[in-house]
């Protein structure tokens, strides 16, 4: 939530300036170093688990970031975000 949110924050400055980015509770530099450290720390417990689980972590790492940078974009948004909870369960 943290790199949608970034992402996000042009979009959420027209149209949503409650969102935290916009009205100024925290900077969207703090947004995506927190938001990478998190995916950073998720992929190395994935590898720690073995070579399949890291990779398949690093799949759904590029998915959720697929995800992030173009849910806006795409109108088959939503199959990314179904991959994203459904295909790695």
């Amino acid at each position: 939530m943290f790199l949608n949110d970034a992402f996000d924050a042009e979009f959420d400055k027209q149209y949503r300036a409650e969102r935290p980015i916009p009205a100024g509770r925290i900077s969207q530099p703090s947004v995506w170093r927190w938001g990478l450290a998190w995916l950073c720390l998720g992929e190395l417990c994935f590898i720690n688990c073995g070579i399949l689980t890291g990779a398949l972590g690093i799949i759904l790492l590029v998915t959720i970031l697929c995800y992030d940078a173009f849910h806006k974009q795409i109108a088959w948004a939503p199959l990314l975000m179904g991959l994203c909870r459904f295909g790695f369960t």
